[in-house]
């Protein structure tokens, strides 16, 4: 073997650059096997061989050479298949995981190699064998396969007559140079002179005329290669041993589709090292290098067809790239859109930005995927965005705590403010879910349809079975009208009045009341009690229970104009979560409905958003009908309704298939993340004109991903959002305080509460304090407000309870002024039906006392103001109510009336300097209280 030039051509081989190929394009064909007739794969390799022929450089040291490479160094180890050549690599494709775009395979991705990192690869195998070519006009006029069409897809290829066979290490490589056009104009001109010479004798000689037949196809073939490029091949196969080199050399031989093509290949047999083959050349008439058209080197610089170890198959992505919205004009009076993401073409590279209307914002948006799609940062993403825009927004989160980030997204530019229920450091914000909704100038949501939309939230968050649903509605009627409300007219029943709404406490024990006045049976009875006492108490303790009883009420005005989220992962039951996303959902519709009303707009340009995250909990699907399914439906339609106010809901979902369709149905952008799941992909794709290679494809999606189709769009488009998870984890979180969203949570609250609201730790600790035994707090408050429902003299606390007291009073006075506010607010809302006006009965208590509490005596004797109306019995103001019983029922220790009651009774009030006594003139009562 001549050596004389190895040493140059080993060293253009050496600094080539290179990369290791990780991933090809997925063909869709109904075989794997991509050769065949007519193979795109071969157009398009040939398309990369061309244009990389014609772009090498004059300056390139590599002479514009390519190489294509397979290596397995180990029987257990994938395959390292190598693409090197500068003209053969494109730029970087994707900055986060470092890929290179291929050339060749078109499409395909790899990982760049530092020079010379292909050479050592492969000069590990000390022993390489090449391969002659054979140049042979006549070989395009063998007769075709005569096992027919069927049996043509039956191409060879590497992987069914290499890999299949051989399990040992091996490598083999196709190093190809360009050859110079003065070099290829001197083949082609001596080709033809000897074409010339061989038919001028071809008539007299028939060995002639086929020499002049094979030149003449030479000649065509050299004539093409002006135009597609001639090469300077060299093809070589390693292995282990020499024996191994020889072997491969000839599996990659048998391996090579070359029909139709005027050459051939045959193993040489000659073994050397790695420079010395590839750098070296064989006498004739052994045609080694050989030079050779790009059809040729085409069919031999081939990547796997199928899926191998060491270098993937991925799908390419069939979407859309550019959106409808592109080239609209901007008028002035339509505001700017809202950025999503980055629309990717079929390399998932970014080509423009995909943004939203604020129209298309109000109609809604459906985000969905499944867990580590980036779904949450794309809402967090799109929130950013709006609030740039200058658009204020509320989440309710009852997975995680991802949204409170926000803030270190935002940094100075907005505040967001994070609800927790059950935070022990945090004001304690919430609703009550029984009471409507007021706007700013004091009118009230309809109470028949509010309470219409309460038991619909029961139905749809707790499904309940028969008869619940009747009991329930029992019940929220009769609560209402117990506290003196005329459900009719949404006005108190006794003009003048001012009726407090019903709790969850007022409703469960009402409840209770209403199973036992119906008769059921004693099973169906006991069940119905125990399915009250267990969803209704789960709801008024632990995390839930400050949040929708006994919290500092929110004011939803304030509330719209801020950005706000709520967190209730904490909330253990998913009932429970349901609930509360519900109890919110019904007061922003009311809000929203009522501020319509007084402005008298029909409709509203966008301008709030909600984001409601893991929306099955509360719309979810049903495949059964009854009342649960009906209320659930109610909700959806209110998710419709609100666009007309301004307000644009997002609704993520990891599962699509367990939504109510009408949710997915009733939005106009949807976002789809990567979904695994086939019923979650046909949920939302059937709402998105998604095609069935659109539908594999979301399977494949990477973080940050995802399907977008918006209002006006005939196919969905490929978008990357922005990941904003380095600013998030680099900011400070700084979250707001909700005090400006809320109002006082009671009237009898102490004068400390209003410049610095209490912490739920600060409620619970006067909320123990209450309860001390040796303080009488909680007997003192009652007794105050039965006595004023009397109209009696009122309960001053004797020198004992005064000296008990003084400790908390002189170095604990916000905290006694917290345990008396709610030692009142108790007793006056276990009087149901009893106070005119609850809330001024409390807040006049609580001064009372706390006057008392600093040596006054400013309310000797009852004001008749809040006297209870003619009627009422006189027990109630001292009894507690059903199963509960009051606080000087549990001191005294025996009912009423009993032989005892009267002498424990006074006993119970020996703590007090002055009792609780009817005055003169008093009509005596009938309650003993004396």
């Amino acid at each position: 073997m001549n050596t004389a030039s190895y040493d140059e051509t080993w060293q253009r081989f050496v600094g080539m650059e290179a990369c290791l190929l990780r991933e090809v394009p997925r063909q869709r064909r109904t075989d794997d096997r991509l050769d065949g007739p007519g193979d795109d794969l071969h157009a398009q390799r040939l398309a990369a061989l061309v244009s990389a022929h014609h772009a090498r450089r004059p300056d390139d040291p590599t002479g514009g050479a390519v190489f294509v490479g397979w290596a397995r160094r180990a029987a257990d180890r994938p395959i390292d298949v190598m693409v090197g050549g500068s003209t053969l690599l494109g730029g970087r494709a994707d900055a986060e995981s470092g890929s290179t775009l291929l050339r060749l395979p078109a499409g395909a991705r790899g990982s760049a190699q530092p020079t010379g990192t292909a050479a050592s690869l492969f000069a590990d195998f000390p022993h390489w064998s090449a391969v002659a070519g054979v140049t042979d006009g006549l070989l395009v006029d063998a007769e075709p396969n005569a096992t027919g069409s069927g049996a043509a897809r039956q191409r060879p290829s590497l992987e069914d007559c290499l890999l299949a066979v051989w399990q040992e290490p091996f490598a083999w490589m196709v190093f190809a140079e360009p050859v110079p056009t003065d070099e290829l104009d001197d083949l082609t001109g001596d080709i033809a002179d000897a074409q010339r010479r061989a038919m001028s004798k071809a008539d007299g000689s028939p060995e002639y005329a086929i020499a002049a037949a094979r030149l003449e196809r030479r000649h065509k073939d050299l004539a093409k290669a002006a135009a597609t490029g001639l090469w300077r091949i060299r093809l070589l196969a390693g292995g282990r041993t020499s024996e191994d080199a020889t072997r491969v050399a000839a599996l990659v031989c048998a391996s090579a589709d070359l029909e139709g093509l005027p050459y051939a290949l045959r193993p040489t047999g000659r073994v050397g090292d790695l420079p010395t083959v590839l750098g070296g050349a064989l006498p004739a008439p052994e045609e080694y290098p050989f030079r050779a058209g790009s059809d040729l080197l085409a069919s031999l610089a081939r990547p796997p067809a199928q899926e191998i170890p060491g270098v993937r198959f991925a799908l390419r992505p069939e979407f859309d790239v550019t959106p409808e919205t592109t080239g609209r004009p901007a008028t002035a009076d339509t505001p700017p859109p809202v950025r999503l993401g980055s629309v990717l073409d079929r390399n998932r590279s970014p080509v423009g930005d995909l943004e939203l209307t604020r129209s298309t914002l109000n109609r809604h948006t459906f985000v969905c995927g499944a867990t580590g799609g980036g779904k949450s940062q794309t809402v967090r993403g799109l929130l950013e965005a709006a609030t740039h825009a200058g658009i204020p927004w509320l989440v309710v989160e009852p997975a995680k705590a991802e949204y409170r980030f926000m803030s270190a997204r935002l940094g100075d530019t907005s505040e967001v403010v994070v609800i927790k229920p059950g935070d022990p450091d945090a004001l304690p914000a919430g609703l009550n879910p029984l009471e409507p909704s007021a706007y700013a100038n004091g009118e009230h949501f309809p109470l028949q349809t509010h309470l219409d939309m309460v038991r619909a939230l029961f139905l749809a968050s707790f499904d309940p079975q028969e008869p619940f649903p009747q009991v329930l509605s029992a019940a929220l009627t009769r609560c209402y009208e117990d506290l003196g409300w005329d459900l009719t007219l949404g006005e108190p029943l006794v003009p003048g009045t001012e009726p407090r709404y019903p709790t969850l406490e007022d409703l469960e024990h009402t409840a209770l009341q209403v199973v036992t006045d119906i008769g059921y049976g004693k099973e169906v009875a006991d069940n119905v009690r125990g399915f009250i006492k267990i969803r209704l108490a789960s709801l008024r303790l632990g995390t839930t229970g400050r949040f929708l009883e006994g919290a500092r009420p929110l004011d939803f005005g304030e509330l719209l104009r801020r950005n706000v989220v709520f967190e209730i992962e904490d909330v253990g039951d998913d009932k429970d979560k349901a609930f509360l996303m519900g109890t919110i959902l019904i007061r922003l519709v009311e809000h929203l409905r009522m501020e319509q009303r007084v402005t008298r707009r029909l409709s509203l340009p966008l301008r709030h958003l909600s984001v409601f995250e893991e929306a099955h909990r509360l719309l979810r699907r049903s495949e059964e009908g009854g009342a649960s399914a009906h209320a659930v439906e109610m909700f959806a339609g209110l998710l419709a309704e609100i666009r007309a106010y301004g307000e644009g809901l997002i609704i993520a979902d990891q599962i699509p298939s367990k939504l109510l369709p009408d949710v997915i149905k009733n939005t106009a952008a949807k976002v789809v993340h990567r979904l695994p799941a086939q019923d979650d992909r046909e949920a939302v794709g059937a709402t998105m004109n998604i095609t069935a290679a659109q539908s594999e494809y979301l399977v494949t999606l990477r973080p940050g991903e995802a399907a977008v189709f918006t209002d006006g769009m005939d196919y969905p488009l490929l978008v990357r959002m922005r990941d904003g998870t380095d600013r998030e984890d680099a900011g400070a979180i700084r979250s707001a305080s909700a005090a400006a969203l809320t109002g006082e949570r009671s009237r009898a609250c102490g004068p400390c509460c209003t410049p610095e609201p209490c912490t739920l730790r600060d409620l619970r600790r006067a909320q123990r304090l209450m309860d001390v035994p040796e303080l009488r707090i909680a007997l003192w408050a009652e007794m105050a407000v039965a006595a004023h429902l009397l109209a009696w003299t009122t309960p001053l606390p004797g020198q004992a309870m005064r000296q008990a007291l003084e400790p908390y009073r002189a170095g604990e006075r916000r905290l006694l002024d917290c345990a008396v506010g709610q030692a009142v607010d108790r007793a006056v809302h276990s009087r149901v039906g009893a106070p005119a006006a609850p809330e001024a009965l409390a807040e006049h208590v609580a001064a009372m006392m706390r006057g008392q509490l600093d040596g006054q005596d400013p309310c000797p004797q009852a004001e008749p103001r809040f006297k209870a109306a003619k009627g009422t019995n006189t027990r109630l103001y001292y009894h507690g109510r059903l199963a509960t019983p009051s606080v000087l029922e549990r001191i005294v220790g025996c009912a009423d009336p009993s032989s005892g009651w009267s002498e424990q009774f006074a006993r119970a009030l020996a703590c007090f300097e002055r009792v609780p006594r009817r005055t003169r003139g008093e009509r005596p009562s009938t309650g003993g209280a004396e």
